[in-house]
């Protein structure tokens, strides 16, 4: 019977939200097991339109929470709530318009997984907050203009985020990373927390890529052996603010930035470790 109400409940809310602008997909299970494998959560929406939302919660007792979601249109917002004894997976795509949102929160025991991408358009806004027992991973991309990334990542081993954000030649398409937690940070985010990545236990690793002028970036790790940022913002009028500190290990930061106008802030601590900085400015 569990087998039978899981894949009811999938249909009906795929189906759903295909047949509607605005979708709401609810999931829960509890832990057991089916003769071909583990009990999963399972969510697919895809939607075409204007002012179109999907609101997905999920809750696995012990086990897995899967959602993927494709969008096309304009005005487009995603909502996700997913906890997990085990692991969350979640792929979501936004395409085809502008005033692109998604929001992720995910929770889990073991692990949590988001790819997000909003390849185009125009004010694209990402929310990601994920809280593990052992690690989370982000991969996110935005080929737009005024890109918008907000992140908060916390385990006991490792954070990762890859981020991609712009177009290359484009004068200023205003990307910025900042913290998903919003407060005060900082005299050059004075209303905006920074993207945090915080790790009991092990380490953190952030990659980003800015392409165009006025990017900015404020990002805080905070790893218990090692911390890795990893950016580069080109065209000019880019501005970087990194804070790091860890217990016993390496904190390293390298920073390429090009174009004119461009500033770079670095602060790093430790008990017991070492660190360098690379900034890379012409």
């Amino acid at each position: 019977m569990k087998k039978l109400s899981f894949i009811f409940a999938m249909m009906l809310a795929t189906g759903f939200a295909m047949a509607q602008i605005n979708a709401n997909v609810m999931q829960s299970g509890v832990s057991g097991n089916w003769d071909s494998g583990y009990l999963v959560n399972t969510a697919g929406v895809q939607q075409v339109g204007t002012n179109v939302t999907l609101d997905v919660d999920q809750t696995a007792t012990t086990l897995w929470n899967i959602v993927t979601s494709g969008q096309g249109g304009t005005n487009m917002h995603v909502k996700l709530d997913a906890t997990a004894g085990t692991s969350n997976w979640a792929h979501f795509e936004q395409g085809g318009g502008s005033d692109f949102d998604i929001n992720v929160k995910q929770i889990a025991g073991t692990s949590n997984y988001a790819s997000v991408r909003q390849p185009g358009g125009l004010n694209n806004d990402i929310d990601v907050v994920q809280d593990a027992g052992t690690f989370n991973s982000l991969q996110q991309v935005q080929y737009g203009k005024n890109d918008i990334v907000n992140l908060k990542q916390t385990s006991k081993l490792s954070n990762t985020a890859n981020t991609d954000q712009g177009n290359w030649g484009v004068n200023e398409p205003n990307n910025v990373l900042y913290g998903a937690i919003h407060g005060t940070w900082g005299p050059e985010y004075a209303s905006t927390a920074p993207a945090e990545q915080t790790s009991s236990n092990s380490y953190n690793d952030l990659k980003l890529v800015q392409k165009g002028s006025d990017n900015k970036v404020g990002l805080y790790q905070n790893g218990y052996d090692y911390n890795f940022a990893d950016i580069t913002q080109t065209e000019g009028q880019n501005s970087l603010l990194i804070y790091q500190t860890n217990i016993d290990g390496f904190n390293s930061v390298t920073s390429h930035q090009t174009g004119g106008q461009n500033s770079a802030s670095v602060l790093q601590t430790t008990l017991s470790g070492n660190g360098t900085i690379i900034i890379d400015q012409h």
